[in-house]
């Protein structure tokens, strides 16, 4: 997962870097039933120490490397059904950017990336600011 984040350039099997990281989210009612073997997570929590510099002090994820969130709903309201999930964690470098910035961000980079935006929504995978990033896209191409 983290050689996609690195486009490919991870030599060192590394898992996160300063500007993000790969974070853990094990069901919530499944670990504590004892259905996630303990230890999967010890191994993960040791994976991530690591590269501890890299998991310190950080608002979504914990120094073991645990994603900070609530389990994630289906769009009609059921758990999601997995044991564990996976994500990557960005740490934003400053205030995060307005849908506008998002749009012509797309629109400078000559919409070679709005493809991976549009993909995601087709997936389902959206965000609050989607509608305002299409009205923005939207501006810029009239």
């Amino acid at each position: 997962m983290w050689t996609a984040e690195k486009n490919g350039d991870n030599e060192f099997s590394e898992i996160s870097a300063k500007w993000g990281c790969v974070a853990l989210l094990p069901h919530p009612e499944r670990e504590l039933t004892g259905q996630i073997p303990s230890d999967l997570l010890k191994g993960w929590a040791s994976r991530a120490a690591k590269e501890q510099a890299n998991y310190e002090n950080r608002t979504s994820v914990d120094s073991s490397g645990r994603l900070l969130i609530d389990w994630p709903k289906q769009v009609k309201g059921k758990d999601l059904d997995l044991d564990l999930l996976l994500a990557t964690a960005n740490f934003p470098d400053g205030k995060a950017p307005t849908e506008k910035e998002i749009a012509k961000a797309y629109w400078d980079d000559d919409l070679s990336h709005v493809d991976y935006f549009i993909k995601n929504r087709k997936s389902s995978i959206t965000t609050p600011s989607d509608e305002k990033i299409l009205g923005e896209l939207a501006n810029l191409l009239t």
